[in-house]
């Protein structure tokens, strides 16, 4: 293994995840899984990379079985604009879907370092 050459670009990455609309219940609900949601991915941007994870693809199309469903990953020079692509990548999935849009932003970037600086110390 050590002769496997390894090369990292100099990018920034934000990897946003998509999951069925009712997956995120309540802990006083059941907790039996959702129906399989049908969904259309319209971007077709080699810029962002797409994962499909929790997917069935059928006949009729493509259906989100569980939570992380599809992995939407936006590569830029810096981590605003991957977040920005991301989330772009997000909004042109059709269907009933959801995400963290507050994932890879300036906000809840600087809330965990100043969570780690207070960790430390």
């Amino acid at each position: 293994m050590k002769d496997i050459p390894i090369a990292f670009e100099k990018k920034a990455t934000v990897c946003k995840y998509v999951v069925p609309k009712d997956y995120g219940l309540p802990k006083d609900q059941t907790h039996e899984q959702p129906a399989a949601s049908k969904i259309e991915v319209l971007n077709k941007n080699d810029e962002v990379k797409i994962y499909y994870s929790s997917v069935d693809k059928r006949k009729d199309g493509l259906y989100m079985t569980s939570s992380r469903a599809i992995g939407i990953v936006g590569i830029a020079d810096t981590v605003g604009v991957a977040e920005k692509m991301a989330e772009n990548a997000i909004s042109s999935i059709k269907g009933p879907v959801d995400h963290r849009a507050d994932i890879g932003t300036a906000h809840v970037i600087e809330r965990r370092i100043a969570h780690m600086k207070a960790i430390r110390g």
